[in-house]
């Protein structure tokens, strides 16, 4: 039997089995390390080194970033158990309950509403879909609608900052060398997470325009905002607390509580003090099983790691030598798969480090490329065989996993065409950055850059890369060659070179002639430093991996920059004895 049908097998086996999450995927790992044991004697002497891989699931379980996620899942409960939740759905049920398929509407602004409080897509599904759900099924809706919105529209969770995933990222795309403020992709993620609600809203009202709606009222608007003011001032307290630097995201996560503890407490008294234990200790036991869902899935990303999976899919994507085009798709089709099998953080830790620089050679801007990867790996949150989301919604609506599947699946396809959107529109996530700094809000994909490396702006950038004003790429040789002959230092250098060969100066070796000064190979084209010895018989030689001087360092103007340690190019060949001019 093939190793990759076990592997399906054992998946499908356990959840048809109903096993929890944090089974499935740990008899997944345990699966791979058995088909493809990372240790010589898997089932011998080296049987448990083989199949332990705790010490890597403690050490990413205890990333700081992940303080925050039971901060912001007991500010959710606390806001569902009491009255903060409802009177957020109360706002956007009064805003949109009076279109077609107004209700479904309201329940997709409701979770964008909620999201800019939790930042956890699971929260957003669990606290949304206790209320939005029975109102769904009342109000005309089936079953399988109002459990596919709920669960779909609660991975906005993750793009509507603050969204923990964009703090890894940010974290990761800062130590591969490219530089992400939080506080950057936070407002980047605003536009796309908007535009992602309204194309659902956009399919809600398509789909339920025959069921009965409300009429619109100002009245009841005005009243909604009175009773939801305290509801509607937390997403806003953080965020623009987040965004002015007063906090981080673990610190907002603590705020949150604190804030609604204080306004269920004391100022909607929704809440009684005796009901904060049980809420509590529900969440204890909820984020116990997510924990060890992300330690489990720690151990799928260290053997991962060990087989070189990321790094033989990166070195794939440059042996393709793709366009900026081709790589966006490429891209999206590798994180959809990698979504299919990785919780998101340990995504993020893999891939990254590996693609971020990748894309930034294509002319990518990184917050760009993490809004790509946040929502492809929040659609990984609705594939099987381990949407996170899929499962919750599977427990808390206590309904078989493949109904829930079923039911995201219309909302799966409206996700992907907003995907689509997103990474070959890339103003959807640069636009507010983009007019914060007085630029236009137009940012346009970059062009093709030849190997594969650089970005389209006239010019060279690695190697063989030049575009010349962004037209066609030049030949490498020529056009390097043509850099260096053009410069006026490297003009200077060269007239120096010729005055010192004329005079007979710097001549060390012995035997050396002014006729030896100067190379006249026209094919090499490169000067030759006066009296260079056989240890370096040309400038182009003393960088080997060069053909020219100028060749020798590509991002340099002149030939003394080919070699940093030296000012002048009888230098750059110290063992032929040269004296400086």
């Amino acid at each position: 039997m093939p190793d990759w049908l076990v592997l399906v097998l054992t998946v499908v086996a356990l959840v048809g089995l109903g096993a929890p999450l944090y089974v499935i995927i740990g008899g997944f790992v345990f699966t791979c390390y058995a088909l493809f044991p990372v240790q010589p004697d898997a089932f011998g002497a080296d049987f448990f080194r083989n199949f332990d891989p705790t010490e890597s699931m403690a050490s990413f379980a205890d990333q700081p970033a992940l303080a925050a996620i039971p901060f912001f899942m007991i500010a959710g409960a606390i806001m569902g158990r009491g009255s903060i939740a409802k009177r957020l759905v109360d706002v956007a049920e009064a805003f949109f309950g009076w279109l077609p398929g107004g209700l479904a509407v309201s329940a997709i602004f409701a979770c964008v509403f909620f999201a800019a409080i939790s930042g956890s897509s699971p929260v957003t599904v669990v606290t949304i879909g206790a209320v939005m759900v029975p109102a769904l099924k009342e109000a005309g809706y089936t079953d399988r609608m109002a459990h596919g919105l709920v669960t779909a529209a609660g991975g906005l969770g993750i793009i509507i900052p603050p969204s923990i995933p964009m703090v890894v990222f940010a974290i990761y795309a800062t130590l591969s060398g490219h530089p992400v403020h939080v506080e950057e992709i936070f407002i980047a993620g605003i536009l796309p997470g908007i535009f992602i609600a309204l194309l659902l809203s956009v399919y809600c009202m398509i789909t339920g325009r025959k069921v009965p709606r409300k009429k619109l009222s100002f009245r009841r608007m005005g009243q909604a905002l009175l009773d939801g003011a305290w509801s509607l001032f937390l997403p806003a307290f953080i965020l623009g607390g987040i965004a002015t630097g007063m906090f981080d995201a673990v610190e907002a996560a603590a705020i949150s509580v604190v804030l609604a503890i204080v306004v269920e407490l004391f100022i909607h008294k929704s809440l009684k003090v005796h009901e904060l234990p049980s809420i509590l200790s529900e969440m204890a036991v909820l984020m116990g099983s997510i924990l060890l869902i992300i330690a489990v899935a720690g151990g799928f990303s260290e053997f991962v790691e060990i087989k070189e999976i990321p790094d033989a899919m990166v070195a794939w994507i440059r042996e393709l030598d793709p366009s900026p085009l081709e790589f966006a798709l490429i891209l999206n089709l590798v994180l959809l798969v990698v979504g299919c099998f990785l919780d998101i953080i340990s995504a993020i830790v893999l891939f990254v480090p590996l693609l971020v620089p990748l894309s930034h050679e294509l002319g990518f801007d990184p917050l760009h490329i993490g809004i790509i990867f946040i929502v492809n790996l929040e659609i990984g949150y609705l594939t099987p065989p381990l949407g996170l989301n899929l499962f919750v919604a599977t427990t808390y609506f206590a309904k078989p996993f493949g109904f829930i599947v079923r039911s995201v699946a219309p909302f799966l396809l409206m996700m992907l065409v907003a995907l689509a959107a997103i990474t070959y529109v890339p103003s959807l996530s640069l636009a507010v950055r983009q007019l914060g700094n007085g630029e236009s809000a137009w940012v346009a994909l970059p062009e093709r850059m030849a190997g594969g490396e650089g970005a389209g702006d006239g010019e060279g950038a690695g190697d063989g890369a030049a575009v010349d004003g962004g037209g066609e790429p030049a030949d490498d040789n020529e056009k390097s060659m043509q850099d260096m002959m053009e410069d006026d230092d490297v003009q200077k250098l060269m007239q120096q070179l010729e005055e010192s060969g004329s005079t007979g100066t710097g001549g060390a070796d012995e035997g050396a002639t002014p006729d030896d000064d100067i190379d006249d190979d026209e094919d090499d084209n490169a000067t030759k430093p006066p009296g260079a010895g056989a240890d370096a018989g040309t400038a182009a030689e003393a960088a080997p991996d060069a053909g020219t001087a100028a060749g020798a360092a590509s991002d340099a103007g002149t030939a003394a920059e080919a070699a940093p340690d030296a000012g002048m190019a009888p230098e750059v060949a110290p063992d032929a004895g040269t004296a400086t001019p």
